[in-house]
């Protein structure tokens, strides 16, 4: 780590004065346009400084350039990872020479880009243009699966608050609007590169034509979308229960009666609108589920069989040696419906990778690894319109599964009408990390065109129409939607439609490679 930080520094001191300014700008730009700034319109000029930086270099300068930009901008957006010392009780030298770490491999991807754009040099203008971004989407869909995959602040994720341009998510997934930033970004530097030099490159006029049509039919097709009403029939009334147990009384015995008390205290207020479904979020059952404390878990059937209202909830289920991150659903008679064991971990959260090579990290991390499940559970729920009643299904998607696109079409493809989210952000307390984590749904809710429903024990619980359009936010008197304790109570709906990009996945991302490939091999000036 030392060494590699070194080579790091040595790669920085050799930046010019102006190229730093440059690559800061950028990064700068970057940041702001996310939480909790979200100061989205700067995305769409942000990467202008670092491009101008890295014009007339060999491609070790703009590899460098593109690096120490990504360094800025992971540094600056991922600090609320060093909460885990807090949280987690992981040495605070550790949690910092993790965040570096991150720092560290996911700038190679700004590095690669930079690197990218000098190699792209030799190829005709009026292909560069749409080559750059289409570079960019490779390399975001790479960075998204690699290594177990981290999709966290792609460049699209910034304007999930621009409702009307992410609607072509329904097609083309988060990395058709990160291709749309890029391309706004490379020509409007292509077009200020032309003002000052007064030179007017060969099709210039037609691109920029071709780009604003381009946006304005993403835009057309946005509000054609926006407009669509969903059927009532098909909605259901869901209750959202936020405990806000601190992380740091979760795991101790001694605080799990006050626990258990404090969700029948919030359920029996919830209740009390009848909902067709209650949610508690993720492991809010204290302990482990069937298995320890001894009673508990018939302590909530008996209440579920008072209150005559399903409930979900998440727990930890121990298996003999094996632990799964659950979520089960209980009908209104208390008896168990069906489970879902988490399909995707988290790396260091929920099991050691390289856990026997390295055998110093079961002292520095330790938790036991989790086993995932194998299943994509659909749950099902009856929603009652008056006399009427009528069964749909349901899918879960615990903690971070909600920023896996690939996961959430599979449970779409499974059968499952509306999506639900249970998390537990209390792990990085008050900081950036509950927003960011919300963009992630806002796309998987787009992309597949299924509402989401959020319930967080510390985080943001809400629901977000399958427009991306985020209400019914739990919040307290300050408008605060993070550390409340309360619940919440709102309508979903379900669908059984599914969208291009629910079928065939990321088409787009092959369309930019295949253009990409070609135009290396066969076009050049």
């Amino acid at each position: 780590m030392l060494r590699t930080l070194t080579k790091i520094k040595g790669i920085i001191a050799k930046l010019p004065r102006r190229t730093i300014f440059f690559c800061l700008l950028s990064a700068i730009f970057i940041i702001l346009s996310f939480p909790k700034y979200d100061i989205f319109p700067l995305c769409w000029v942000a990467l202008i400084p670092l491009l101008f930086a890295i014009e007339g270099c060999t491609w070790r300068q703009a590899f460098a350039r593109g690096y120490f930009t990504g360094i800025v901008v992971y540094c600056g957006t991922l600090t609320w990872f060093i909460n885990m010392a807090a949280t987690a009780e992981i040495p605070l030298p550790l949690a910092v020479a993790a965040l570096i770490g991150m720092a560290i491999y996911l700038s190679v991807y700004y590095g690669l880009f930079g690197a990218g754009i000098v190699l792209l040099a030799e190829r005709k203008w009026h292909f560069r243009v749409f080559m750059c971004p289409a570079m960019w989407v490779i390399l975001e869909f790479a960075r998204d699966h690699l290594f177990s995959g981290f999709g966290w602040l792609s460049l699209g994720y910034s304007q999930y608050k621009f409702l009307s341009l992410i609607q072509i998510a329904d097609i083309t997934g988060v990395m058709g609007v990160s291709f749309l930033l890029v391309l706004t970004n490379v020509i409007l530097k292509e077009s200020l590169g032309a003002y000052f030099k007064k030179e007017t490159p060969r099709y210039f006029n037609a691109v920029i034509l071709l780009t604003v049509v381009l946006l304005a039919a993403v835009i057309f097709y946005g509000r054609a979308k926006l407009s669509v009403q969903p059927r009532e029939e098909e909605m259901i009334e869901v209750a959202v229960v936020q405990g806000n147990i601190d992380q740091n009384k979760k795991w101790r015995p001694w605080h799990w009666p006050e626990i258990i008390n404090k969700y029948f205290a919030l359920t029996e207020a919830a209740a009390a609108s009848k909902p067709d479904l209650i949610i508690w979020p993720e492991t809010s059952f204290p302990g482990y589920l069937w298995d320890y404390p001894p009673g508990m878990f018939a302590d909530i059937q008996r209440f579920v069989r008072e209150h005559k209202i399903p409930l979900l909830f998440g727990a930890v289920l121990r298996e003999g040696e094996e632990y799964f991150n659950t979520a089960v659903l209980l009908d209104e008679t208390g008896e168990v419906v069906t489970r879902y064991d988490k399909l995707h971990l988290v790396p260091f959260g929920e099991f050691l990778p390289l856990r026997n090579v390295f055998p110093i990290l079961k002292e520095l991390i330790p938790i036991a690894d989790f086993t995932n499940g194998e299943i994509a559970t659909q749950f099902p729920v009856v929603a009652k319109k008056g006399s009427r009643e009528h069964s749909n299904h349901f899918s879960v998607l615990i903690c971070f599964e909600d920023t896996v696109a690939r996961l959430a079409r599979r449970l779409v493809n499974a059968g499952a009408g509306l999506l639900v989210n249970i998390t537990n952000d209390a792990w990085f307390l008050d900081s950036k990390e509950p927003h960011l984590h919300l963009q992630g749904a806002v796309f998987r809710a787009v992309e597949n065109r299924r509402d989401i429903i959020r319930a967080a024990n510390t985080g943001i619980s809400c629901f977000i129409s399958r427009k991306g359009e985020i209400h019914a936010v739990l919040k307290d008197a300050e408008d605060d939607p993070t550390y409340v304790e309360g619940h919440i109570t709102s309508s979903a709906a379900f669908y059984r439609r599914k969208t291009f990009y629910t079928q065939y996945g990321d088409v787009f991302v092959f369309i930019c490679f295949s253009f990409f490939i070609l135009n290396m091999i066969f076009l050049k000036e």
